[in-house]
This record gives C-alpha cells, structure tokens and sequence, in this order.
C-alpha cells in the first residue's frame, strides 16, 4: 500500500500560498513543501479562467457601448490578453512539472531523516505528542476560496495554537480519518 501521504495547501496573508506534501507516520505529520500556489493545476486552472473571463468582459463591455465600432478597440484589449493566456499557461505548466519532481524526490527519502527537514526551510513536523485534535471540515468555504478544495484539515496543539491547511487531493473524510488516526487520538469530521 505504501506510505500514507497526502497534499495540502497552506493560504498565507503575506505571500503565496504554499503546498505542501505530508508524510504521516506514527511519530507525527511530515511536511515536505513540495511548491507554490501556481504547482497546483486545479490553482493554475482558476486563475487562467479569470483571466479569460475578465478578458471577454472588457471586450463584451467594448461591443456593447461602441456597437461593430468597438470591434477594433475589443482586438486591441483581447489580442495581448490571449498571448499572456498562453504565456501563463506554458509557465504554469512548469511550475506543476517542476513540484511534480520535487515530490517524487521527498516520496525516496525517509521524513524523519535530517535531509528532509533541511530539504526546504519550510518543511515541518508536528510531533504526535504535540496534537491535541484534529478536525476535518468538509464543504468549507474557506478551503474553496483559496484553492478549489472542498474541505479543510484544523490540528489543534497542546500549546493552544492551531494550524490550518487546505486539503488539496480527492479525499474522503473517512479515508483522512483513518490516515490520521495512527497519530491523533481524537478526529472529528464536520
């Protein structure tokens, strides 16, 4: 079956967002910071389709006040739109190529080894010991606003803090559950 692994985003306020790959094992959750926000397709994806609609909307909104008169003006607007689409795309494509074999380098090394926390600075563990509970919040909006993702992990600590992520593969919540289980004692799903 293989280790039991799974993928996350962490939003953050001041800066991308970051992806992360963890590793669960029974001395905690792993995480190998595998990208940014633009590795994940299903991101790159949204933002591409803004793009276009906000494109198509000026150019409607051009046709709209000038008539055929605005079909010149709609060309200058789309023109550099749809070459910064593909620009975009192609780059995109790179960024998702590029965690893909960042992942695959982390999926060969053992987490609880020095290399993989020095792997990246952003790379963590959280201890089992430290983990007081663990929440898996299904149809949340907040993990949708930020990548698409329809529910979200909350690890509460023993400290008081917490840290909140957006579960970014196809998972069911029984099946995290059961993920989790080998290092929280106390998961609950809403």
């Amino acid at each position: 079956m293989g280790r039991k692994s799974f993928r996350i985003s962490q939003p953050r306020w001041f800066g991308s967002n970051r992806l992360y790959k963890v590793y669960v094992e029974d001395s905690g959750l792993y995480g190998a910071r595998i990208g940014g926000q633009l590795s994940d397709p299903r991101a790159a994806d949204i933002i591409l389709q803004v793009i276009v609609l906000v494109s198509f909307a000026a150019v409607f909104t051009e046709l709209l006040d000038r008539g055929l008169a605005g079909l010149k003006p709609a060309f200058i607007i789309l023109t550099p739109v749809l070459a910064l689409y593909y620009l975009l795309k192609r780059w995109f494509k790179g960024k998702v190529e590029s965690r893909e074999k960042t992942e695959e380098k982390y999926d060969t090394m053992d987490p609880q080894s020095k290399g993989f926390l020095t792997g990246d600075m952003s790379n963590f563990v959280i201890g089992a010991d430290e983990i007081k509970q663990v929440k898996i919040k299904t149809n949340s909006f907040w993990a949708n606003m930020w990548h698409g993702a329809s529910s979200h992990l909350e690890v509460e600590l023993r400290d008081g803090s917490a840290r909140r992520f957006a579960i970014i593969d196809e998972l069911n919540p029984e099946e995290l559950k059961d993920n989790l289980s080998m290092v929280a004692r106390s998961i609950t799903v809403e």
